[in-house]
């Protein structure tokens, strides 16, 4: 399993701008989307402009990083590596 923490703040596009959530709402609703399988995550911080969190996902989970970036992406939120937990 790979573990890593990252940052999610408010992005400055579109998607960020029309949203009426705070930003750590946007980015819990992008962890909700990229979802699936043996994919899971654990917040860390809460805040109104930041959340981190922790995810956990298979080593063989090619599309995890590109389900991320699009379930980011669509919910107006970037996402900032922070660092490697551990490597099962």
């Amino acid at each position: 399993m790979h573990k890593v923490k990252y940052s999610f703040k408010r992005t400055e596009g579109i998607a960020g701008f029309f949203s009426s959530n705070r930003a750590s709402t946007d980015a819990l609703n992008a962890l909700q989307t990229w979802l699936n399988g043996n994919r899971s995550y654990e917040v860390v911080i809460d805040e109104d402009e930041l959340l981190v969190a922790i995810l956990e996902f298979e080593k063989n989970d090619e599309a995890a990083g590109l389900d991320l970036d699009k379930a980011c992406d669509e919910h107006g939120v970037f996402r900032k590596f922070e660092e490697k937990i551990e490597n099962d």
